[in-house]
This record gives C-alpha cells, sequence and structure tokens, in this order.
C-alpha cells in the first residue's frame, strides 16, 4: 500500500492572479485538485527520489509561466506514512528558496488545514506557498 502525503505547495514568483482572460484551469486527476495557470504552456513532470530519512517519494509537478510570473503546484506521494511537520516543510522552502521567511498563517482549504508563507527571495523574487 502506497501512502498519499497532500502536502500541494503551490509557488508563485509574484504576487499577481491569473487573469480570466487568459487563465487555464487544470484538474489533477491522480491528486484529485484543481488550480488556475494564467495563460501559457503548461508542463508537467514526475520525480522519483528519496528524503533524508531513507522514505521513497515520488513527486508530480505542474507549472507554467508567462514574462511576470512562474506557477507551479506539486504533490508528494511517499511509501511510508509521514508525520505532519509543517515547521520542517517551512524550513526546507525557506532554505532551498535561499530566502527569508516574511510571514505564515494557517489555512483551510477543501476540508484540509494547512499553512501559507511568504518568502523573500533573491533578485526581488517574493515566493507564496502553501502546503496542505
Amino acid at each position: 500500500m502506497r501512502w498519499h502525503a497532500n502536502l500541494i505547495g503551490l509557488a508563485v514568483a509574484c504576487l499577481l492572479a491569473a487573469s480570466a482572460a487568459n487563465a487555464k484551469t487544470f484538474d489533477s486527476f491522480l491528486c484529485q485538485f484543481t488550480v488556475e495557470f494564467p495563460g501559457g504552456p503548461l508542463h508537467g513532470y514526475i520525480f522519483r527520489g528519496w528524503t533524508a530519512r531513507e522514505t521513497p517519494y515520488d513527486e508530480y509537478q505542474w507549472s507554467a509561466s508567462n514574462k511576470d510570473c512562474y506557477w507551479a503546484v506539486a504533490e508528494f506521494v511517499y511509501g511510508t506514512p509521514r508525520k505532519e511537520d509543517y515547521d520542517a516543510n517551512i524550513a526546507g522552502a525557506v532554505a532551498g528558496a535561499k530566502g527569508r521567511l516574511v510571514s505564515q498563517k494557517r489555512v483551510q482549504q477543501r476540508g484540509m488545514t494547512g499553512r501559507e508563507i511568504v518568502i523573500d527571495g533573491p533578485n526581488s523574487v517574493v515566493i507564496r506557498e502553501r502546503l496542505l
């Protein structure tokens, strides 16, 4: 049996909403979520890896970009159950972005409770990420 972890991160390199005129709605039948991306090509990737504690995982990632923004959503499927540890996930996101945590708050979306963070990154990049 595989354990499905609903750790979904939406990373945005700017805080602009996709305009209704050029937005693309993406429905993930695999991960059971819907996200609206800005216009532009939509790319999908699968990465396989191991956590620092030797847990295998598959990462499913979808992204789109335009001249102003980069949008990405990812879902991780772990080989064994994982303990919910948002503090460690947030620390990893900040370290990975080589940035500074500006804010974090609890959020609830589709019945799931998670966190939303904002990171100031290098080169004036602002990242907003939701972890569910």
